[in-house]
């Protein structure tokens, strides 16, 4: 971010919509709560919006469940976050 912002918004967005797809491809995008469709997109949006985020910026380790990120998405998150922050130090 401190050298150019727009590459961070391009990594973070490229990253959220990477994850989104393969929840959509694996038929897990929306979410376990029973809402009609119109809701239940919104709803399932915005959970998997926090989630992702939350996983992203904490690990935490409850997320590794099948009904949130789960284990496999899991792992690759953390290996992920270590690499782009070897990348991300090395610029400054």
């Amino acid at each position: 971010m401190c050298v150019n912002g727009t590459w961070l918004i391009m990594y973070l967005g490229g990253d959220m919509l990477l994850y989104l797809l393969i929840n959509i491809v694996r038929g897990d995008f929306r979410y376990w709560l029973n809402f009609p469709n119109g809701l239940s997109l919104v709803v399932s949006s915005v959970t998997r919006v926090v989630t992702k985020v939350l996983t992203d910026f904490t690990l935490v380790m409850q997320m590794r469940l099948s009904f949130e990120i789960g284990g496999m998405q899991f792992c690759w998150l953390m290996v992920q976050n270590q690499v782009s922050s070897f990348f991300a130090g090395r610029h400054i």
